[in-house]
């Protein structure tokens, strides 16, 4: 009855069970973070750790360079230019050209009035001919004394004409070769009367030397036009005119700036017309010419 006694005492304390059952749970938990750790662990101890660098920075240095600039104004001219007037005296009769009118070389620009030198022309055209006539009755002349003279010779043979006879046959052949020579010296005479006329002619008409553009008219039509403008209220040239393809500027410089300014050397320049445009130049030559009111040299 005893033994029954001690067993009917025993009980089962059921508040003791959820203790153990969450102590059990803590335990999974750390079990479980500590191998997520320790496998998060071994995958990043297998991947490659990130090289360190060092980056040194680089300067690239350039030896210093120092540019002088030099300013300068001057004009834009063209290198071939001419001022066009005519051999001749006379009236202008006729201007065929304007300010701005493009021209070629052998164009012509203006005529003077040519009646007196186109009749001097002519006259030398008649005196050909008459020196070609002459030339002919001369060549008549020669022949026939020659014939005189061979006649003469035979009768001189058969003496029957005197030997003052033969004297007078040779003169005469003598005077007309004589003749024939003169006349063709006054034809070759007459001929350079002719080309000389031509010429003045020629002279009358005002031609364009060269290609370019007419930059000025200096006379009109109805002026008295001379080679050298000598006389009162004459005109010395008709127009002027320039070659475009020969633009230069000539621009003064400063006698302390001049050393440093070198033929060959590269310059760059700007228009009043055109502000906005540049143009790349060359320094072609140094004229020594020195401007006293500027103190300048071109």
């Amino acid at each position: 009855m005893s033994a029954d006694a001690d067993l009917s005492k025993l009980r089962i304390d059921r508040s003791l069970a959820p203790v153990r059952t969450r102590r059990r749970r803590r335990w999974l938990w750390l079990g479980g973070f500590a191998l997520i750790a320790a496998v998060a662990g071994g995958w990043f101890s297998t991947q490659p750790r990130a090289t360190v660098v060092q980056t040194t920075p680089i300067v690239t240095t350039y030896p210093s360079q120092q540019f002088v600039v030099i300013n300068s104004t001057g004009y834009v001219v063209a290198q071939h230019k001419a001022a066009i007037s005519s051999k001749a005296s006379g009236r202008l009769e006729w201007l065929g050209v304007a300010e701005g009118s493009r021209v070629k070389a052998g164009d012509l620009i203006a005529r003077l009035d040519a009646r007196d030198v186109q009749a001097q022309v002519e006259a030398a055209a008649a005196n050909v001919q008459v020196a070609r006539a002459t030339i002919a009755q001369a060549q008549a002349e020669e022949r026939d004394a020659s014939s005189s003279l061979k006649r003469t010779l035979d009768l001189i043979a058969q003496k029957f004409v005197s030997e003052s006879a033969l004297d007078q046959a040779k003169a005469r052949a003598n005077r007309a070769m004589a003749g024939t020579a003169g006349a063709k010296a006054a034809l070759i005479y007459a001929e350079a009367n002719a080309r000389n006329a031509q010429v003045s002619v020629d002279y009358t008409q005002i031609r364009a030397p060269f290609d370019g553009i007419i930059l000025s008219k200096s006379a009109n039509v109805g002026d008295m036009v001379t080679p050298f403008s000598s006389a009162a209220d004459s005109k010395g040239a008709v127009v002027s005119m320039a070659d475009m393809s020969t633009l230069e500027v000539e621009a003064g410089m400063s006698e302390s700036a001049l050393s440093k300014v070198r033929v060959g050397q590269a310059c760059e320049i700007t228009l009043d017309a055109l502000p906005d445009s540049r143009f790349r130049g060359t320094v072609s030559r140094i004229v020594p010419t020195f401007d006293r009111a500027k103190a300048t040299v071109m």
